[in-house]
C-alpha cells in the first residue's frame, strides 16, 4: 500500500531528484550504483547547495533551481520507504519526482528518459512505485548492459564495471545529470527526451 495514498500535496516549490544505489564502500563502484554516480555529478553542477536531513537517506537542497537531491540509504530493495517519507515531509507531488537508476535492459552507456512507466526488473524502482503508489513520474535509465550468459544477475550488478565499460558509463551518468538539471530548470520532458535519448547510440 502506498505511503502517499490519500496524501494531499502542499504544493512544494521543490522538485525531488532521486538516485538509486546501495550505501557503503562495498557497493560504491558497482554497476547498481549508477544512479548515485549521476546524482554526484549533478551535485557538482548546482550552486547554492546545502546538506539537509532526510529520513533514511542523505539529501542536498539547492535553491537555483529549487531541487532536493536524494540518495536513499535503506539499501536498494527498500528505496521507496525513503522516497515516500521525503515526499510526505516536504509536500512533493508525484509530478515533481524524477528517479535515476541503472538498467540491464539497455546497452552499456545508453540513456533512456521517460515521463512514466513500470519498474521492469529493477527492485529499487519496484519499491519506489509501491511506496509512492504511482508509475506517473519521470525516470532516467542508465544502461549497464546485460550480464554475460551463465552469470547471476545479482553478481553482475554488484560488481565493478569492466574497464572498457567505464568511460561509456561515465558519459551516460554525466548526460543523466545534465538531463535532470534541465528538468529541474523547467524544460519540458519532450525537449529533454529529444536531446538526451540519443546518448550512447
Amino acid at each position: 500500500m502506498s505511503f502517499l495514498r490519500g496524501y494531499k500535496n502542499r504544493s512544494s516549490p521543490y522538485k525531488l531528484i532521486v538516485g538509486l544505489g546501495n550505501p557503503g564502500p562495498t557497493y560504491a563502484t558497482t554497476r547498481h550504483n549508477a544512479g548515485w554516480w549521476a546524482l554526484d555529478m549533478l551535485t557538482l553542477l548546482l550552486p547554492d547547495k546545502r546538506i539537509k536531513a532526510a529520513p533514511g537517506g542523505s539529501m542536498i537542497r539547492c535553491e537555483t533551481p529549487r531541487a532536493l537531491l536524494l540518495k536513499p540509504e535503506t539499501f536498494m530493495n527498500r528505496s521507496g520507504e525513503c522516497v515516500s517519507a521525503v515526499m510526505r515531509k516536504h509536500g512533493i507531488s508525484v509530478d515533481s519526482l524524477l528517479v535515476i537508476y541503472d538498467d540491464i535492459d539497455l546497452p552499456c552507456g545508453r540513456l533512456r528518459i521517460r515521463p512514466a512507466g513500470g519498474a521492469g526488473t529493477h527492485n529499487g524502482m519496484g519499491s519506489v512505485v509501491d511506496w509512492v503508489g504511482s508509475t506517473e513520474f519521470v525516470r532516467i535509465r542508465v544502461g549497464i548492459g546485460a550480464p554475460p550468459p551463465g552469470m547471476d544477475l545479482a553478481d553482475y550488478v554488484l560488481k565493478t564495471p569492466a574497464p572498457q565499460d567505464r568511460e561509456p558509463l561515465r558519459r551516460a551518468c554525466l548526460a543523466a545529470a545534465n538531463a535532470a538539471l534541465a528538468w529541474a530548470q523547467g524544460e519540458t520532458i519532450e525537449e529533454i527526451m529529444n536531446k538526451y535519448n540519443t546518448v550512447g547510440g
